[in-house]
């Protein structure tokens, strides 16, 4: 039921499989690969609103923080957007303003912080 999605991902080795899988499920039409930095990413996407946005960084570079604050600073979420961290236990995502920590989970050595963007203009 998605109308589009676009993945971000800068190595070949994991960029690769997403647009295998996208085939695969026939929903090629709707997905587009973007092979780049995601800070680089983020701001060509300015003028487009997604209603839901997964980061799931590698750990080590801890960059979730500034990734949520390109992601408000670019105006890429919808109203009622949701934003999902998938990141190490010991990092802590910091709720940007606009936006509302909903709940987290813990699965062993990984942590999900779910926020949801606010419906009201800022």
């Amino acid at each position: 039921g998605v109308a589009h999605c676009i993945y971000v991902d800068q190595h070949r080795e994991t960029a690769e499989p997403l647009g295998d899988t996208a085939h695969e499920a026939a929903v090629a039409d709707q997905a587009a690969l973007s092979r780049q930095d995601i800070k680089k990413a983020l701001p060509a996407l300015q003028g487009q609103e997604f209603d839901l946005l997964f980061c799931d960084p590698p750990y080590a570079l801890r960059t979730l923080n500034p990734v949520f604050s390109m992601i408000q600073r670019h105006q890429l979420a919808a109203p009622g957007a949701l934003f999902v961290a998938e990141h190490d236990p010991g990092e802590t995502v910091l709720t940007v303003i606009g936006w509302e920590k909903r709940t987290e989970r813990t699965f062993g050595g990984t942590k999900v912080d779910f926020f949801q963007r606010s419906t009201e203009t800022l």
